[in-house]
């Protein structure tokens, strides 16, 4: 018996920018495709057909990564923030579906930001950068609630537990933590790789997976 992805058909195919492509992110409805590339542009794509919807444009650098809130095209509105992307400018913006401009600049970071991150409920954004530290960001008050230190080097990735109690980060020290939002300390230190730590998730279940690699473009 052939293994599953022998079974596997391209569907479709599109050139998302003249620059490398960064990140992608799905809708919560499956209904659209976010890309962000290096060249500063993000892009909505309908699915499962690949037609450009919309061209973001904000950013002036190299795009880390764009994502969908929680309940995009589900229960907000378009006129709601819908998306947040950041860059290695440190700049991070807020997008609605509406418009090719961002509504909003979320501001404070000195360094890149590598990732942005939805808390499950919709209202909190996690940032993560190169100053060795992390944030959390109230949207409903417009102002930052934590700033979190504790890696000895850039924090690449932040990933929020399904029940939106906890935070894992994972850093280019090689070091991943978890965090208990409700009181901001590390109450999980995870060791074992030798290299930096690219990505960093939790399972549904609700325990925590982190993967290295060896080495990462700027």
């Amino acid at each position: 018996m052939a293994p599953p992805h022998q079974n596997l058909n391209n569907f479709c195919s599109q050139i998302g920018d003249d620059r490398p492509i960064s990140f992608c992110h799905f809708s919560p409805d499956s209904k659209m495709l976010a890309t962000a590339s290096w060249s500063g542009l993000c892009k909505l794509w309908s699915v499962p057909d690949c037609t450009l919807i919309r061209t973001l444009r904000g950013h002036n650098t190299n795009v880390g990564a764009i994502v969908f809130r929680p309940q995009s095209g589900i229960s907000l509105d378009q006129s709601d923030v819908n998306l947040a992307s950041c860059a290695a400018d440190g700049t991070v913006k807020l997008w609605n579906l509406e418009s090719d401009e961002p509504v909003a600049d979320i501001e404070g970071h000195s360094d890149r930001v590598s990732r942005v991150s939805w808390h499950p409920s919709g209202r909190f954004l996690g940032t993560t950068c190169y100053d060795n530290s992390w944030r959390l960001w109230d949207l409903e008050v417009q102002e930052e609630i934590l700033h979190q230190e504790g890696h000895s080097k850039g924090v690449h990735d932040i990933s929020f537990h399904p029940d939106g109690s906890l935070a894992a980060t994972g850093g280019l020290d090689a070091f991943g933590r978890v965090w208990d939002l409700r009181t901001g300390r590390c109450v999980v230190f995870l060791e074992g790789h030798l290299k930096e730590i690219y990505s960093v998730h939790f399972s549904p279940n609700g325990s925590v997976q982190h993967k290295n690699s060896q080495s990462e473009s700027s």
